[in-house]
């Protein structure tokens, strides 16, 4: 149905269809933008349910709650969506309803917004659970990587370290390869945080031939930028600032408005690292000028 007919059927409905009425106006509200009015809809349908009493369905009594958290997040009343949406979770599992999985990974990018990384990380491994329960290796893999992101984020890199490699074993059974290059790539990532430059390369390496058969922008200035990083380690300086140039020219062919500005202050800040070890200070204080103009732009 059209919001138009949805609308009007809304006057000659009662109970349960009612209340599917106003969460699907709710919806439409939400996607272009209203989302005080989605609100009020999703709390109105929220209402009818609750009349209902014991013989609404709990799934849907959890969409509503659902719903008035996407919303309140959109409203910027980030404590309170986080309440609804773990209500909606408490409401989903009670039924048994597979939706958990995904809501439980939104809850952890809600809070990875929020820098509450421990509330990141009980989400992820929450979502491991389910996924262990419901006997999806796929998702269980891809909530291991998840989980490897969060320690990378706390700098916890042994256990991220150690969650990766899980992601990767599990992925490399599934055969699923470019999904194996992305593991390669974090693993490396954290064996260099680690100071372990001979590992770190290896698993760039083995990322990096992926990449290039992929033939895909992306993959290739990731797999550039930690192999840059473990030669650092290793100190092949010329090599490690041929790779850290190809990642940060990849990472500039695209529209301004795509480019990843976070990834190419990263990538800047490695290179300096790079020229200040082969004391071409000069450059380097240049650099670090450049990119100070960035930061201070994305990291007010």
């Amino acid at each position: 149905m059209s919001e138009q007919e949805m609308w009007l059927a809304l006057p000659g409905v009662e109970k349960a269809e009612k209340a599917e009425l106003l969460m699907g106006l709710a919806r439409a509200a939400s996607i272009r933008g209203s989302h005080g009015h989605s609100l009020e809809l999703a709390k109105a349908a929220l209402a009818v349910y609750e009349e209902l009493g014991a013989t609404a369905p709990t799934s849907d009594v959890a969409n509503c709650h659902w719903g008035i958290g996407f919303a309140l997040r959109a409203l910027k009343e980030s404590d309170k969506a986080m309440e609804e949406i773990d209500l909606a979770i408490k409401l989903y599992r009670e039924a048994n309803d597979p939706f958990v999985d995904n809501l439980l990974r939104t809850r952890a990018s809600w809070s990875a917004e929020l820098k509450d990384w421990d509330g990141t990380l009980a989400a992820n491994i929450e979502a491991v659970r389910q996924n262990e329960i419901e006997g999806n290796p796929e998702w269980e893999a891809k909530s291991w990587l998840n989980v490897g992101f969060t320690y990378n984020h706390m700098m916890r890199f042994e256990d991220a370290l150690a969650a990766f490699g899980t992601a990767r074993n599990k992925f490399l059974k599934l055969k699923m390869v470019p999904e194996v290059a992305r593991c390669d790539r974090w693993i490396s990532d954290c064996y260099a945080e680690l100071g372990n430059g001979v590992l770190a390369y290896e698993h760039a390496r083995r990322s990096m031939n992926i990449s290039e058969l992929m033939k895909e922008r992306l993959p290739i200035m990731f797999s550039e930028y930690v192999l840059g990083k473990s030669l650092t380690i290793l100190g092949e300086f010329e090599d490690a600032e041929r790779h850290l140039n190809n990642s940060y020219n990849a990472a500039v062919q695209c529209e301004a408005s795509e480019m990843d500005w976070d990834f190419i202050v990263k990538v800047q800040t490695q290179l300096i690292s790079v020229l200040r070890l082969q004391d071409r200070t000069d450059e380097a204080d240049q650099m670090q000028t450049r990119i100070q103009s960035v930061q201070e732009v994305i990291e007010p």
